[in-house]
């Protein structure tokens, strides 16, 4: 058996717990089994799973244009870019909706601190983790975006908010959950009763973080979906998780 599975990734999973979940059918039981191209554990999406001989063209597959469509949300900033991190105020003096056009093309930019590049034998993560990024120096790399779209502005309520970083209560392994989770219940009695927030359509080369764009833009990552990688689309996509999202998160508070 050697193919490529397009998966859909469900929130609140990890890459590798998709991974677990289809060894644990008969059909893939004995089968070779990796990903192609990590996704965040609250990101959703395209997932590529190479299976027996097709892990051998795995380098291939990472390299694979992208397609998202993920939400900003202006006026917060997190250590990770995303909501599963540490929250404070954002200072924003741009324009936004001028910035998202301005994407476009290609740029150098560091990567996140808390992504899985490796520095001296260890990922930019362990380094976050254990307050020790001041000892590195955290590597850039070339990233190309080709197109991007603002499909909509709208307004996110406080209560909207906490929903959404319910999902962080689902997602297994080491994350910070505990921490991330009672800095947010912190955070949250100090901030505003809405933000905007701008849903955006990105299609871009390997290896862009969206979750950066979204710091960049001001804000963070509220809501991140890949829509498609290569000639593989979301709509094609297979659900085999046990680990349904539901439309509304329990609320964080």
């Amino acid at each position: 058996m050697n193919r490529v599975l397009n998966i859909y990734k469900t929130k609140g999973l990890t890459p590798l717990e998709v991974i677990r979940e289809l060894k644990n059918t008969h059909e893939y039981e004995s089968c070779t089994l990796s990903y192609a191209g990590r996704l965040d554990p609250l990101a959703d999406g395209v997932l590529l799973v190479l299976i027996g001989e097709e892990n051998k063209n795995r380098e291939g597959y990472e390299k694979l244009n992208k397609s998202y469509e993920f939400e900003v949300l202006i006026g917060i900033h997190t250590d990770t870019y995303d909501i599963m991190g540490i929250p404070h105020m954002a200072d924003v003096h741009v324009d936004v909706e001028k910035e998202i056009k301005n994407l476009k093309g290609e740029k150098i930019v560091h990567f996140p601190p808390y992504s899985s590049r490796r520095v001296r034998g260890h990922p930019l993560f362990w380094w976050a983790r254990n307050g020790l990024l001041s000892q590195i120096k955290v590597p850039r790399h070339k990233v190309k975006i080709y197109e991007t779209k603002v499909i909509k502005k709208r307004t996110v309520t406080k209560r909207e908010l906490e929903e959404r970083l319910g999902v962080i209560k689902r997602v297994n392994g080491e994350f910070r959950q505990k921490v991330i989770i009672n800095s947010w219940k912190k955070f949250l009695p100090t901030t505003p009763q809405t933000f905007a927030a701008y849903t955006i359509e990105i299609s871009c080369a390997s290896g862009t973080y969206v979750r950066a764009i979204a710091n960049e833009l001001g804000g963070v990552a509220l809501r991140i979906t890949r829509t498609a990688v290569g000639k593989w689309t979301i709509e094609q996509s297979l659900n085999v998780s046990s680990k349904v999202s539901s439309p509304e998160e329990a609320p964080l508070l």
